[in-house]
């Protein structure tokens, strides 16, 4: 990649360690997204050269929709009423 880098400071989970650990820039992820991101390659072409293992691939509302029904059952609660500080922005 030419140029300076937008996103920096990332994390993620290592399932062997059971905690957070730094991104390798040079290393091999498996990650989830939704069709803009990964089929149309919205937001810079990111995941151009990435492969695709499963194309059924659901857009940000459903996405929510299914996480919302699923994991919290149907209900909002107050852990997300408030900011939770995992995502900063400068």
């Amino acid at each position: 990649m030419a140029g300076a880098r937008r996103v920096k400071n990332v994390n993620v989970w290592d399932n062997a360690k059971k905690r957070y650990v730094s991104l390798n820039p040079r290393g091999r992820y498996r990650v989830v997204g939704n069709d803009y991101t990964l089929l149309k390659h919205g937001d810079g072409h990111v995941f151009a050269d990435a492969k695709i293992i499963n194309k059924n691939v659901c857009v940000y509302l459903q996405a929510l929709e299914t996480y919302v029904r699923k994991n919290l059952k149907g209900v909002v609660g107050e852990q997300y009423a408030k900011p939770q500080g995992r995502i900063r922005l400068r």
